[in-house]
């Protein structure tokens, strides 16, 4: 399970990972998500936001039942329409998504027409989520209130380390690849091609590359 911010969390210059099996049984957040209502019940209770957003891929919408902008207002579907969808696994304490944000919100405003990218925040507090909007504007984001929900799907792919770049399918929601982050890093010119043939982004001797 992917609490909040694990006891057992160990960061380095890349990434802060933790170990699902050693999580602390707890972690309020933890206990949360295991006992959370499905998501399409959520939805089921907001049909008129369900009207909104059916134009979203139906694998994202039975975890992400509302995605919002920077001011915290509700996104109508279409926006994300044909866009290849980056799911952000991010939080404010996690120093590699600090430093990794910058960079990502360069390469998003570059391919605005071409790629989406909605936070999931694994942060403690709501006003976090809507600090981070507010610092990069052209993201869109999961409400905090949803946090039970997206993190059965954290869980679900088996999401273990932050920064996480989630890439998904523009038609079906479909995870294509969770190397987005090193996709932006190694080959930010060809990922978006790469990504719309379903592939990883990064091609093999990309992973040779010094720094």
């Amino acid at each position: 399970m992917l609490p909040s911010r694990p006891h057992n969390l160990q960061c380095d210059d890349f990434s802060c990972t933790w170990s699902s099996r050693n999580s602390d049984p707890s972690d309020q957040s933890t206990l949360a998500a295991s006992q959370a209502p499905s998501a399409v019940a959520t939805i089921q209770s907001y049909s008129p936001i369900e009207d909104t957003y059916r134009q979203l891929p139906k694998f994202l919408t039975e975890f992400l039942p509302v995605v919002v902008d920077s001011r915290y207002k509700f996104v109508p579907g279409g926006r994300l329409q044909g866009k290849v969808i980056a799911l952000y696994f991010s939080a404010t304490w996690c120093h590699p998504c600090r430093k990794f944000s910058p960079q990502l919100a360069e390469f998003s405003r570059v391919y605005r027409n071409e790629v989406v990218v909605i936070v999931v925040s694994l942060d403690h507090r709501e006003q976090d989520l809507r600090s981070y909007l507010k610092k990069y504007p052209e993201w869109y984001a999961v409400p905090f209130k949803y946090r039970s929900t997206y993190l059965q799907l954290a869980e679900r792919l088996e999401i273990q380390s932050v920064p996480t770049l989630l890439i998904c399918d523009p038609q079906t929601g479909r995870p294509i690849t969770a190397c987005g982050v090193e996709a932006i890093q190694k080959n930010p010119r060809e990922c978006v091609a790469l990504w719309k043939e379903g592939k990883s982004g990064v091609r093999w001797w990309h992973w040779f590359k010094c720094w």
